[in-house]
């Protein structure tokens, strides 16, 4: 998949989940944005979920395949892998790929 869809799709997530946060928890759309509170970021566990979710709905609506991101395999090794905006963006470039 082209890296700039990916970038697309994730910088729209990042909006949707944006609307939901408080001012002081809203993510900056930059690549180098840290994305865990436990790594220096502002999301929690749960902000990290809702991420996710709107990442994989954003992933079907505009590409029409399910890469299956809410799965528990799936999820832990986000959790583990996944550190910044760029790293969440190559990880779902990937799995599109």
């Amino acid at each position: 998949m082209d890296k700039i869809i990916t970038s697309e799709i994730v910088n729209e997530a990042i909006d949707e989940l944006n609307s939901m946060l408080p001012a002081e928890d809203k993510l900056e759309k930059t690549d180098s944005t840290i994305l865990l509170r436990s790594k220096g970021g502002k999301l929690d566990s749960l902000g990290l979920v809702n991420l996710v979710v709107i990442t994989e709905q954003k992933v079907a609506e505009k590409t029409g395949k399910n890469i299956g991101l809410t799965n528990f395999e799936t999820f832990a090794s986000i959790n583990d892998s996944i550190n910044d905006v760029d790293s969440f963006k190559d990880y779902i470039n990937n799995k599109l790929s």
